[in-house]
């Protein structure tokens, strides 16, 4: 492809919902790359904070900035949104808690030729605290808890077994084609959560994603990412394995057993977050799936019999689980 002088090699999406004590670290992060032949397209989704007034001063003393608005439509709406509006053959996408090494597109684009995505390490943290940068966690790495992701192995070559298994990428951690993105639909907007692991099992039903080796991510971990969060998530994963398979083979390398154990294990998770939110017609739908994929797991068949439970009795059982995780905590 052959670009015109000045025209960005890489578009950088980043999608915001009132995070402007975080926003101005990912935006310079995306900023400070080594490779400067970038534009970088934010989309303020439903934002009430100062948000857009940061956007709107920033767009005007970088030119390489664009600002999108949209009402609340959600994470997957507002990155296809920017998607459409993408100018450069290369895609990455930021969130609007998260860093980048400066390194990290030139290293990308590096791997990427002849590719349509490649992804690559990432590290973790935990934090509140505004005004960080990859220097400062990389230098106190025990206060931020900074930690590989992920601790498993990752092949040099990543495939449809390993994604549905253990998905390696975090969606902050890769380069992709923008051409490739609008042809597989961008990110799948039914579902709440979850829509970039939704997108990465659309590429590699293409083609294997090769993953470089390097740490070029660090993703944030806090507070607002609670339990109830989490089995949306996790809810939104069972579903999206669920209807890959109806379309498409299970690979034959892999194994029916750690394919259960992937889904048994997402039910599970959801399970407890509804359990945890005293939703006890969703808990026990959750637990009967998770019981289709692990039938020998005691946790599950009590937790089952509790959703019978009358109300006022779940509920202090409910009460009484809550206190005894919070004095392990402790």
């Amino acid at each position: 492809m052959t670009l015109s002088p000045g025209a960005p090699l890489v578009s950088v999406i980043m999608a915001t919902h009132n995070r402007a004590q975080w926003l101005p670290d990912a935006v310079s992060s995306a900023l400070g790359q080594d490779l400067q032949q970038i534009e970088v397209l934010v989309v303020a989704d439903g934002c009430t904070d100062e948000t857009p007034d940061l956007l709107s001063a920033w767009s005007q003393q970088d030119p390489r900035i664009r600002v999108f608005f949209q009402e609340r439509k959600g994470l997957a709406r507002a990155r296809n949104l920017a998607l459409a509006h993408a100018r450069a053959p290369w895609v990455a996408f930021l969130d609007d808690d998260d860093l980048w090494d400066s390194s990290a597109l030139r290293i990308l684009l590096e791997h990427a030729k002849g590719q349509e995505a490649v992804g690559c390490l990432a590290w973790t943290f935990q934090s509140e605290d505004p005004g960080l940068t990859p220097a400062k966690l990389c230098t106190e790495p025990q206060k931020y808890r900074l930690s590989p992701w992920p601790a498993h192995p990752v092949p040099k070559s990543v495939g449809v077994s390993f994604m549905l298994l253990q998905p390696p990428f975090f969606i902050n951690a890769a380069l992709f084609s923008r051409d490739v993105l609008l042809t597989v639909g961008g990110f799948p907007e039914q579902w709440p959560a979850a829509d970039d692991y939704g997108l990465w099992l659309r590429l590699v039903g293409r083609r294997p994603i090769p993953a470089v080796s390097y740490r070029l991510a660090f993703v944030r971990r806090h507070a607002q990412q609670d339990t109830a969060q989490i089995g949306r998530h996790t809810a939104a994963c069972y579903q999206i394995i669920e209807d890959f398979l109806r379309t498409q083979p299970v690979p034959p390398e892999l194994s029916k057993k750690h394919l259960h154990q992937r889904l048994g294990g997402l039910a599970r998770v959801t399970a407890v977050a509804e359990l945890k939110a005293g939703h006890k017609a969703n808990a026990r739908r959750w637990l009967w799936k998770a019981l289709r994929h692990q039938s020998a797991h005691p946790k599950l068949w009590l937790g089952l019999m509790a959703t019978f439970l009358p109300l006022r009795l779940f509920s202090l059982l409910l009460r009484i689980h809550k206190l005894g995780t919070q004095r392990q905590r402790i």
